[in-house]
């Protein structure tokens, strides 16, 4: 999976909204399309149709669901300093 993917999973997972990163002319692009539909292939997102509820037509399903969690789960990494020196034997 690229970022573009990550993002459209996490924006799925919060609104109901069309994606759209930019602008809606980004939201129609080829590449989107084809990231959605890799998405669906992948099982990570269903096609529901544009309802009043889903008016992206996508929705992220349990698989979705888990590999969002899984992302959120992983530490943020943080800065440990190490020194090195010689023991004397």
């Amino acid at each position: 999976m690229i970022p573009l993917h990550i993002k459209i999973m996490l924006h799925h997972s919060i609104s109901s909204e069309r994606y759209s990163l930019h602008d809606s002319a980004h939201a129609s692009s080829e590449a989107v399309r084809d990231y959605h539909d890799e998405l669906v292939m992948l099982g990570m997102l269903d096609k529901v149709g544009t309802t009043v509820y889903y008016q992206s037509g996508y929705k992220v399903t349990k698989k979705g669901e888990f590999y969002i969690n899984y992302l959120l789960s992983v530490p943020v990494p943080s800065t440990k300093y190490v020194i090195e020196f010689d023991l004397p034997f």
